[in-house]
């Protein structure tokens, strides 16, 4: 895929998300983007930094699976680190990686904290 296509793409997954969804921290910035290269991958995300470190739910749903080191001390810590996946309605997901703290409540309020766990 040539970089045009690719910048087309993002910012059509961006447009998409943000019509539907609610961004999910507030006076927040995007620090990498999905697709960017990461030498030897492509980043398949994108990373959101905020000056709260608040993370909310894109929108309401249900948690439909989490995984956090502290719970499970002598598993192998997957590349997303600690990690959350909400279930929206019409089964759209949305997936928060890399956090410090997480809940297990997909309300409108706090999901979790923003982090720096895994790879």
């Amino acid at each position: 895929m040539n970089n045009r296509l690719l910048a087309k793409v993002s910012l059509l997954i961006i447009v998409l998300f943000t019509l539907s969804f609610n961004w999910p921290v507030e006076n927040g910035r995007l620090t990498s983007t999905f697709g960017e290269s990461r030498g030897d991958h492509f980043h398949d995300g994108i990373d959101l930094v905020s000056a709260d470190d608040i993370i909310r739910p894109a929108a309401d749903g249900t948690v439909m699976y989490f995984w956090d080191k502290s719970f499970f001390p002598l598993d192998n810590e997957p590349g997303g680190g600690n990690f959350t996946i909400i279930q929206h309605e019409g089964d759209v997901c949305s997936v928060y990686m890399h956090i410090a703290v997480g809940t297990i409540s997909a309300s409108g309020k706090q999901l979790a904290v923003i982090g720096n766990s895994g790879h």
